[in-house]
């Protein structure tokens, strides 16, 4: 494949400044309408010589080359090679009789080139301008400097600008990912953003499977859709199946793939069509990129995480079926406290790990009973004052047992205090008022009441409407008396519900 080789500076500036085109019409209406060349003394560009006037370039053995050609471009190479300039532009007769003057470009000392201004033989005048040389070189110099100074400001643009805009979104990704702990939250979020940055009208994120072999469309977003609905892709097919083979980046004018990496492949991310139909640019892939390298990071926390929930679950099941074996528990028990748990969390706004221990720990609250005599728990009649005393040890004995397992470790505080009272004359610690836990005291009224409407060997139950009573008697003194509201409300909202259908 041959690559082109990159226009000149002096070139592009030519080409399309419009001060320069206007003020060089000027001169040339002065100078008798000269023909205006630019001669390139460096191999590294694709071109050596162009008229200004009939807008094209020649490189040598490339084309057929022009009689100016052959006088100007051996001529400027050994100016610039030779030359000490004592004044600002050089003149020479061709063999026809036409003259050539040769203004040097000059930027940091050095020659990058030659403008270079063709009189005919029949101008009688082309001597007489010597004066104006001097004006036009002063403006020459003038553009050369203004040409690199916009060069070099565009370079810093094009270096700088990708990684700032690239710095400047991280912070709403770190937003994203500090709200978002569950993949199902985090994916989509993560394809919204990227699709917004890059203005591009589809996202896909897509994460390799255990085997290593195939692609699983986690999210698809906008275009897409149209095109990734297949359950999943293999390695090394198509775009995002090639960059996941590679773990290489793909730019196209229509889309834009990255790879997800940390340590092993985690997956691709792209993004396809620009909403103005413009091509993607390497600005978009830097921005790709350094938002690849932030959600990688947040995916496999995000997997960590669910990971971590379904041991903490598995736990869970394990521990409750034990005691459903043990203490013959009704499973219903365990139902009727966690969703009525659920329900006055969410009335008070709780929300995220703050609900979910609630919600947990009262399908472990019994736990501490495993070490219970069971001739206590099964007895008919009232217990004795000792007999008591050993129940009242069950919060603690549960939670010893949960201290030894880490991810049950925030239960804790629930399972521990749950049998605390408002006015601290609950057990095991006799805490009061505030400074119970707010889970314990939630799960204080439901347990309370689940217990009023479940059978036990030594009463009768009572119905819900009866255990709804017991717990207002006994707000402000066993009960917080906001929960309690709270518990009414969701209880009368239930009933209304109950009595409807």
């Amino acid at each position: 494949m041959i690559h082109k080789k990159p226009k000149h500076i002096l070139e592009k500036f030519f080409e399309s400044n419009s001060d320069w085109q206007e003020g060089y019409e000027s001169f040339k209406n002065l100078l008798g309408h000269p023909t205006g060349w630019l001669v390139l003394t460096s191999d590294e560009y694709s071109e050596k010589i162009k008229s200004l006037d009939q807008g094209h370039f020649h490189s040598n053995g490339n084309k057929k080359s022009l009689p100016e050609e052959e006088i100007l471009y051996p001529y400027a190479i050994e100016l610039a090679r030779n030359a000490v300039f004592r004044y600002p532009f050089r003149e020479k007769v061709g063999t026809a009789g036409d003259s050539y003057t040769f203004f040097p470009l000059m930027h940091v000392g050095q020659i990058k080139g030659f403008f270079v201004l063709s009189f005919s033989s029949k101008n009688p005048h082309r001597h007489k301008y010597r004066p104006i040389f001097w004006a036009f070189s002063s403006y020459l110099q003038n553009l050369v400097q203004m040409a690199y100074k916009d060069y070099e400001l565009q370079h810093v643009y094009e270096t700088v600008h990708p990684r700032a805009l690239a710095l400047s979104t991280l912070h709403s990704l770190h937003r994203v990912i500090s709200s978002s702990l569950r993949l199902g939250d985090l994916l989509p979020r993560i394809a919204r953003l990227c699709a917004q940055i890059l203005k591009a009208r589809g996202c896909s994120i897509m994460l390799a499977d255990p085997s290593g072999r195939y692609l699983i469309p986690k999210v698809i977003l906008g275009d897409y859709a149209k095109h990734k609905k297949t359950i999943r892709h293999r390695f090394g097919h198509g775009i995002e199946g090639k960059v996941a083979l590679n773990c290489e980046f793909h730019k196209s004018s229509r889309c834009v793939a990255v790879p997800l990496i940390e340590d092993d492949l985690v997956g691709v991310i792209s993004v396809c069509n620009k909403i103005d139909n413009s091509p993607f640019a390497d600005t978009d892939m830097e921005i790709l990129r350094t938002l690849s390298e932030q959600a990688v990071v947040a995916i496999k926390n995000a997997q960590l995480f669910e990971e971590s929930e379904e041991l903490t679950l598995g736990s869970i099941k394990s521990i409750n079926e034990l005691l459903n074996l043990s203490l013959n528990v009704e499973h219903t028990h365990h139902q009727i406290i966690g969703d009525l748990t659920l329900e006055i969390g969410k009335e008070m706004h709780l929300h995220g790990d703050e609900l979910t221990h609630i919600y947990r720990a009262t399908y472990l609250l019994d736990t501490g009973h495993i070490a219970t005599p069971k001739d206590i728990l099964e007895k008919r009649s009232q217990l004795t004052r000792e007999e008591f005393e050993k129940i009242k040890l069950h919060p603690e004995s549960g939670a010893n047992v949960l201290r030894k397992i880490p991810s049950l470790r925030p239960l804790i505080p629930i399972i521990l205090h749950h049998h605390e009272r408002w006015d601290g004359k609950g057990y095991p610690d006799g805490l009061k008022g505030g400074e119970i836990p707010l889970g314990a005291r939630i799960v204080a009224v439901v347990d309370s009441y689940s217990a009023m409407i479940s059978k036990r060997p030594y009463r009768k139950k009572m119905t819900p409407e009866e255990a709804v009573e017991e717990i207002k008697r006994h707000s402000g003194t066993q009960f917080d008396p906001e929960i309690v509201d709270v518990f009414v409300k969701v209880m009368e909202r239930r009933m209304l519900e109950n009595r409807a259908a």
